[in-house]
């Protein structure tokens, strides 16, 4: 495993969340669809968990902390009564993920092969590049949530 392979999912992630993405109101991505989560929720919620990702790398953390916060485990859509448009978590994302990818390609097997400075995670295991991957796995769960809401938001499927 190198950085190029982790690199591919985190853009694969990207691709398909701009396509989940496409043509959603930012009202529709606020709407409760009675499936626990709302498309901004998820989209914040990919971004907040993009900071555990910068932490790792060690790059620019890509959101404030209490932007993250609102979006973070454990929070809930209702809650957040100041949720951040739907559009500019998108282009964070975006933005982060071209950063991260340009980081990745240059990481080696032994780069990933690290201890992470924070030490193991019960699933993802002790390494850079395993966290790496535990978080990019994280993250393609969460994009198809979103192509999951946006069927029960009233479109069509966005990925053929």
């Amino acid at each position: 495993m190198n950085g190029s392979d982790i690199a591919k999912i985190f853009t694969l992630n990207s691709f398909a969340l701009a396509k989940n993405v496409e043509g959603i109101s930012e009202e529709a991505s606020l709407k409760d669809t009675g499936a626990g989560s709302t498309i901004n929720w998820v989209l914040g919620h990919i971004l907040s968990t993009r900071r555990a990702v910068s932490k790792v790398a060690g790059l620019e953390l890509p959101w404030t902390e209490e932007g993250a916060d609102a979006y973070g485990r454990g929070s809930s859509p209702a809650a957040n009564t100041n949720p951040t448009a739907m559009e500019d978590i998108h282009a964070l994302l975006h933005a982060h993920t071209e950063t991260l990818v340009a980081w990745l390609e240059e990481q080696t097997d032994t780069d990933l092969k690290k201890a992470n400075p924070d030490g193991p995670h019960e699933i993802f295991g002790a390494t850079i590049g395993g966290i790496l991957l535990g978080l990019a796995w994280h993250e393609g769960y969460h994009v198809g949530q979103v192509g999951t809401l946006r069927r029960l938001i009233g479109l069509d499927g966005a990925i053929a």
